[in-house]
């Protein structure tokens, strides 16, 4: 919505078009991660409870969610701009190099895996909620700085900023409670 309002208001109805139509497929994408995400949180969390986990199911499982996220973004790297164009009569064409964008935002919110399972295996939910509420007064702040300077791309920067600060964050704070290994390498 703050996205979409500042993109309105600063890039014009076009710009927001362009997004709202990249987010079609992005979101497709992390339906499915989030499907995935969600059938691995009981085991993610049980390895975040045993102290000498090394979190070897949940780095698999992340391998596999990267593999097949950086997969879409090729995709639609190679065959984005005719495929949409078939879908929508040639009218949202440029949106394509706008999904290739989002779809290594959704890579990078599937980062940070085990620390995330770490933070609510140990009972901070609440620290976990901070967090959450600290990053997307971020976004709000990047969103004002960068829309009006780069449009479209400013927005996907605002995203990604916001996950960048998310993901360090609770990295950052899931280090506190104890060791957990680094298993983003292919996403980063």
């Amino acid at each position: 919505l703050v996205a979409n309002s500042a993109l309105t208001a600063l890039a014009g109805v076009r710009a927001v078009g362009l997004y709202n139509h990249a987010q079609y497929y992005s979101n497709f994408m992390a339906m499915l991660v989030t499907a995935m995400n969600r059938a691995m949180w009981p085991e993610n969390l049980e390895e975040a409870r045993r102290e000498e986990s090394d979190f070897e199911l949940t780095g698999r499982v992340t391998r596999v969610l990267f593999l097949v996220e950086l997969s879409a973004a090729l995709f639609f790297l190679s065959v984005g701009e005719p495929l949409i164009g078939l879908l929508t009569n040639q009218r949202f064409n440029e949106a394509s190099e706008i999904v290739v964008l989002m779809m290594l935002l959704v890579v990078l919110t599937s980062t940070a895996r085990a620390h995330q399972a770490t933070l609510i295996g140990k009972k901070n939910v609440r620290l976990y909620g901070t967090i959450t509420l600290v990053s997307d007064l971020c976004f709000i702040g990047f969103v004002i700085l960068l829309i009006p300077l780069y449009g479209i791309f400013g927005a996907i920067m605002a995203k990604a900023l916001q996950q960048i600060v998310t993901r360090g964050l609770v990295v950052i704070m899931a280090r506190k409670l104890r060791r957990v290994p680094f298993q983003d390498a292919i996403g980063l």
